[in-house]
């Protein structure tokens, strides 16, 4: 699933990835423009990272997105010290 011949549409990556995609932590910051969530909070995180764009996001079926990408496969994950979801 790492992509090795060419970057991955979505993410950029390519080669050498950081593991990790079924995970669970704490917020230490938020985004501008981020709400209903606090530092500090518990959460549990959707591995899956879509365009938004593709026929499939617009219709909210983003789990068949046709540039789907997930945390720890096709972008560094959570056996990184920090993690950006």
């Amino acid at each position: 699933f790492i992509p090795v011949e060419a970057p991955h549409p979505l993410t950029g990556l390519k080669d050498q990835c950081i593991l990790g995609h079924e995970f669970s932590g704490e917020i230490v910051h938020l985004g501008n423009g981020v709400t209903g969530f606090a530092v500090g909070q518990a959460v549990a995180a959707d591995a899956c990272q879509h365009c938004g764009t593709c026929y499939y996001c617009r219709h909210g079926l983003y789990n068949i997105c046709e540039n789907l990408a997930f945390t720890g496969l096709m972008n560094n994950g959570a056996f990184a010290e920090y993690v950006n979801v």
